[in-house]
């Protein structure tokens, strides 16, 4: 399992899947302007469980894509509560 991924692709994926439901709460679109990218620290700040892995001896039931899935599919349906 990918244990590592930069705060720039969480948030492709989380858009990435709210643009695929069908009818979806939001609406967005994420992009990077390059002219401030350069100011961005999305591209290196990292999402890292390795320390969790190594010293707890934890390991993900799910990778990271299924697991944004699952938060993005969750927060869909408590927006389309009435």
């Amino acid at each position: 399992i990918d244990v590592t991924a930069t705060v720039e692709d969480v948030i492709q994926i989380i858009n990435d899947n709210f643009q695929q439901l069908k009818g979806a709460p939001i609406k967005s679109s994420v992009s990077i302007d390059p002219n401030q990218a350069k100011f961005s620290e999305s591209n290196f700040l990292m999402l890292d469980s390795r320390k969790a892995q190594e010293y707890l001896n934890w390991k993900p039931r799910w990778d990271l894509q299924n697991t944004l899935d699952k938060v993005v599919q969750w927060y869909a349906a408590y927006l389309n509560q009435d």
